[in-house]
């Protein structure tokens, strides 16, 4: 069912879409994004809407994640982060089943394309993947599923790849790690006034504002 302007909420991939990529609100969003799901505080986001990562020849499988972010600013050891977050709202079967290998296949493209010839594989850019969804993509209850690459024989060995996956289930219940990520995805989910949490303006009541902007325009065609 298609839904109306007015009923839109940023989990639907316009209305995420439109308020990421608006020049006044999208790199606050996305800064805000950031802080609340990964607990980081990036000084500067500059973030790319629809970015496309085209196949190698026309017969071959592209991707276009729905709000990419860089980081402008590197960390200590002076490599910089991207995020590809994604609201998913398939959940059908064969599509759920899929999400590690489409995410394998994201994170694949996202590299190859980072990375410049001759450089360093140190400069490969940290990069996390986060898929926002109204289901239990694995069926355990969870709030937050972080997803690694570990060793198997020597799983508290360190290897840092500089690459995670992380899935967000908005109506988890087990271990939620905060009330702050809590609250949001519902209002991620449910994107009304009601749902608007005043402590973080820039992912609340400012994107609520243009949020009601974004559906008004839409639905008078402006």
């Amino acid at each position: 069912m298609v839904k109306k302007p007015e009923e839109l909420d940023l989990i639907d991939n316009f209305l995420f879409e439109a308020l990421a990529s608006h020049p006044e609100t999208g790199a606050a969003l996305g800064r805000k994004l950031v802080e609340i799901i990964l607990h980081r505080s990036p000084e500067k986001v500059k973030v790319v809407a629809q970015r496309t990562y085209p196949g190698s020849n026309p017969q071959m499988h592209g991707a276009r994640p729905d709000v990419y972010l860089e980081e402008s600013a590197a960390t200590p050891e002076n490599v910089p982060w991207s995020y590809d977050i994604e609201p998913e709202k398939d959940n059908k079967t064969q599509a759920v089943r899929s999400l590690p290998k489409r995410v394998r296949f994201y994170h694949a493209k996202i590299d190859a394309k980072d990375l410049k010839a001759g450089d360093s594989y140190h400069k490969l850019k940290n990069i996390a993947v986060i898929l926002i969804m109204p289901f239990d993509p694995f069926g355990m209850d969870r709030m937050v599923y972080t997803i690694r690459n570990t060793c198997v024989e020597e799983p508290g060995m360190p290897y840092d790849d500089g690459a995670f996956t992380v899935f967000l289930y908005t109506k988890g219940k087990k271990e939620i790690p905060s009330v702050e990520l809590k609250q949001f995805l519902t209002y991620f989910e449910q994107t009304t006034e009601g749902n608007a949490c005043s402590q973080y303006p820039a992912a609340s009541s400012g994107a609520l504002t243009l949020a009601t902007f974004v559906k008004c325009s839409c639905k008078h065609g402006t």
